[in-house]
């Protein structure tokens, strides 16, 4: 499955009712795609450990905020992608924006 051009829906519903299983390949191959667009996203290997998956996360929104040159802060990003319910709402944003690079 390509994320790069998926629906945002599609997304959207399989972050909800994979169990935690799209959301961890979701963030991987959104990380390939922006590193692979001049982002720098350390090793997805810090999803892992607990506190560097936070770390981890952030800087994919800091990738993803350089790559779409979006002038949104990449706090925000990460903020919402914590919270229940407003996460499945970052992720539509996310895809989307994926989508367009």
């Amino acid at each position: 499955m390509d994320v790069k051009s998926m629906n945002p829906l599609v997304a959207v519903v399989l972050y909800m009712f994979t169990f935690g299983l799209f959301p961890i390949y979701w963030y991987y191959k959104n990380k390939v795609e922006l590193n692979s667009k001049g982002a720098q996203i350390p090793t997805f290997w810090l999803m892992i450990i607990p506190i560097a998956n936070i770390y981890l996360i952030y800087k994919i929104m800091e990738g993803y905020i350089k790559v779409t040159k979006s002038s949104s802060s990449p706090i925000m990003y990460f903020i919402g992608s914590c919270i229940p319910l407003v996460n499945l709402y970052m992720v539509y944003l996310i895809q989307t924006g994926m989508n367009k690079i």
